[in-house]
């Protein structure tokens, strides 16, 4: 943050020209400036990983009331990409855990995306394209403009460990720890 910035660069030039305490009191200063930064930010981060959360519900219950939710499908509509991202893995790793054959991932076609075009779409192909090592093996193809259906690879019984399914948002470090584990056997 800025303040933080600021107040570590005046600490910096007051260390130099001998006046220590004075900098110890700005550097301090400063990174209880940092530590409130950073906690503005994962409430940030919070705040809206629980928006995805009630958004996505809303979409899976109220857009395709009647569809029973049986993990043959995921609707990926006004999610951020990488909440987009850590659903799409969830479903994955969940639908080739029970052994389904395929699941459909509904990206929409991003005709509300703006300028940079569809986001979640572009970064759905991303993923499926370089799967994680417990789903290589998968395909996929373009249902329509806004709807993927990915044949998953079949399992194999094994006797030794499941294969850990990492499920991870993207978040760059920036959002909560989002790894959850679903085994595949």
């Amino acid at each position: 943050n800025a303040a933080a910035k600021r107040l570590r660069n005046e600490a910096d030039s007051l260390w130099q020209s001998g006046q220590r305490d004075k900098a110890k009191e700005l550097q301090a200063r400063a990174k209880q400036h940092q530590e409130q930064a950073r906690m503005w930010k994962q409430q940030a981060v919070d705040l809206d990983w629980r928006n995805n959360e009630e958004m996505f519900e809303y979409v899976q219950t109220r857009e395709h009331e009647g569809q029973v939710r049986d993990g043959t499908w995921i609707d990926l509509h006004g999610l951020s990409a990488d909440f987009a991202v850590h659903k799409t893995m969830e479903a994955l790793c969940v639908a080739a855990e029970r052994g389904l054959p395929a699941l459909e991932v509904i990206t929409g076609a991003g005709h509300h995306s703006g300028k940079s075009g569809p986001v979640v779409k572009r970064r759905i192909h991303a993923l499926l394209q370089d799967p994680p090592k417990s789903l290589r093996g998968l395909t996929y193809t373009e249902e329509n403009e806004g709807s993927l259906i990915v044949s998953l690879p079949k399992t194999r019984v094994r006797k030794s460990p499941p294969v850990v399914c990492d499920v991870e948002a993207g978040h760059g470090g920036r959002g909560p720890d989002l790894r959850a584990a679903t085994h595949l056997t």
